[in-house]
């Protein structure tokens, strides 16, 4: 069985896919860890560096962050940006699912095609501002409110979890997906 969890920026989808994986024990595959890692395959960054310029460049080594700050104030460098690496990660995703017992990490659902490749999907959700508390060192408010809007989540789950609460919610919800599984 291959299981996507996704869902925004901030709601806990991480948090989930290791615990479903760690409690199913599937193999776990993070589409953003994929995306990362190509990115330092020459033949990619060549790519990427074409189109955005030698500007995301830290010390040879493309930066997420300035790469980053460019897409997502610009709809139109974000779309350039997936034509390059999407279907690089649904490959790779697909190659790494060939086991069929894995949890796919996604925040790019539909980006990616995964309802092909999916038996199961869960989407987690947070209210807004809770997700803003959630990334508030990590990102600007306006860089999170630039994430949010570029991520739209149209995925038609078999299961949702409002991620608001505590850890322990967290688990107790996850146990109840499991339940219904298994």
């Amino acid at each position: 069985m291959i299981i996507t969890v996704t869902g925004r920026i901030g709601t806990g989808k991480t948090t989930v896919a290791k615990m479903l994986a760690q409690k199913l024990g599937y193999s776990l595959i993070d589409a953003d860890r994929i995306g990362h890692l190509l990115l330092e395959k020459p033949i990619v960054k060549a790519r990427v560096v074409q189109q955005f310029g030698k500007v995301i460049l830290v010390n040879g080594v493309i930066s997420r962050k300035k790469l980053g700050k460019i897409v997502f104030s610009q709809p139109a460098k974000l779309r350039a940006l997936n034509r390059i690496l999407h279907p690089l990660i649904t490959n790779e995703i697909i190659r790494k699912s060939s086991a069929r017992r894995c949890i796919v990490d996604a925040a790019l659902y539909n980006e990616l095609k995964l309802d092909r490749l999916s038996d199961l999907t869960i989407l987690v959700k947070a209210p807004e501002a809770l997700i803003m508390k959630r990334l508030k060192g990590e990102y600007s408010k306006t860089q999170i409110t630039s994430i949010l809007k570029a991520q739209k989540i149209k995925a038609k789950p078999d299961f949702i979890i409002n991620n608001d609460g505590t850890l322990i919610q967290l688990k107790g919800k996850i146990s109840k997906i499991i339940a219904k599984i298994k």
